[in-house]
């Protein structure tokens, strides 16, 4: 596992000492990384979407933010997924 995401590239690079895509490629496709959203993965070949990161409770979580008024102006807040949630979804007046 990768400690910093600022690094994961760099590791990669390194470890297998050239900037040659077609040898960085698979090395990024077997590396994994704990991010913030969770583990950075990316499927392989034989995937609907090769390459791509994966996404699910175990990988990379898509976080939803809304920008929502108040007294003071505003305030960003996490409306999806329900577990990370500050607030509900709130319809817009010119929707």
């Amino acid at each position: 596992m990768y400690k910093r995401q600022s690094k994961m590239w760099a590791d990669v690079v390194t470890s297998a000492g050239t900037t040659d895509a077609e040898e960085i490629v698979p090395a990024l496709a077997d590396a994994s990384f704990e991010g913030t959203r969770g583990t950075i993965e990316f499927n392989g070949m034989d995937h609907k979407y090769p390459h791509d990161a994966k996404f699910g409770e175990e990988y990379l979580r898509r976080v939803n933010f809304q920008w929502q008024a108040t007294d003071d102006g505003g305030v960003q807040e996490v409306i999806h997924p329900e577990d990370l949630s500050t607030s509900d979804y709130q319809r817009p007046s010119w929707f």
